[in-house]
């Protein structure tokens, strides 16, 4: 089985953890917003404030570049379903007045999540989709078959990260998205083709940052990555405004 021909590009919005399919029909595709960990981290005792409107104005702003909303996954934090007040009804709902449509992927913390979802959101299978050449999953576990065909995959859930190090030991870090080419062949045997390439959308909660893909190992990175399906030490690192910093291979840290 061939490779399917990639009909579509994928670019970054500056300064914003989102990017923008451009096809007939223009989509913003975000990852991970954990609804919710704010109301945690607060009854932990932590005054941070609340994250959930500063999300809103940030996917207002976005809904300038597409009528589309894709979500890869983790759009509530809370794993399992909690009957306390959630803000995922009126969240949803108010963003359906600034997309004409709205696409969700479940991911790992998002277990009976069509309860919270109006009627008008479209609800994937946790296999993810693919459409004109691109998929889309939340990347906790292995994708199906059919969606390693098309030529670029995008995934969420590792919250990509880089880290830094300063000259007196001190270490940081910052949101990243991460841009990786797939291997020619599945050492895994999995399946039958691969993608050319692999983008790892950060999380889009303010309040996260990641996971360091720079780190000696990159454990906890997901399946495809510990079983080697791509060339990590490849992968290019972006930051936020969309500064190039190199490779991964090349940032060690």
């Amino acid at each position: 089985m061939g490779r399917v021909i990639q009909s579509t590009s994928a670019e970054p919005v500056a300064g914003h953890p989102a990017l923008v399919i451009h096809s007939e029909e223009p989509s913003v595709v975000i990852a991970d917003l954990h609804l919710g960990y704010g109301q945690e981290l607060e009854g932990k005792g932590f005054l941070i404030g609340r994250e959930t409107e500063e999300m809103i104005g940030e996917l207002e702003a976005l809904s300038k570049n597409a009528e589309r909303l894709i979500i890869l996954g983790d759009l509530k934090h809370a794993i399992g379903y909690t009957r306390k007040r959630s803000d995922l009804p009126a969240f949803m709902s108010y963003l359906l007045s600034h997309y004409r449509r709205i696409d969700v992927v479940p991911g790992n913390h998002d277990s009976l999540i069509a309860r919270s979802l109006p009627q008008r959101v479209f609800l994937h299978g946790t296999e993810g989709f693919t459409e004109n050449g691109v998929s889309y999953c939340h990347g906790h576990a292995w994708t199906a078959d059919n969606l390693m065909a098309s030529a670029l995959l995008l995934m969420g859930h590792i919250h990509p990260a880089v880290r830094f190090v300063d000259s007196l030991g001190n270490r940081y870090l910052e949101k990243c998205w991460l841009r990786v080419p797939f291997k020619k062949n599945d050492p895994s045997k999995r399946y039958r083709a691969l993608p050319a390439e692999l983008i790892v959308i950060p999380s889009f909660n303010p309040l996260l940052v990641g996971t360091p893909v720079n780190s000696k190992g990159g454990k906890g990175l997901g399946p495809m990555f510990r079983e080697k399906l791509i060339s990590l030490s490849r992968g290019k690192i972006y930051l936020i405004d969309g500064t190039f910093i190199g490779t991964i291979s090349e940032n060690v840290a």
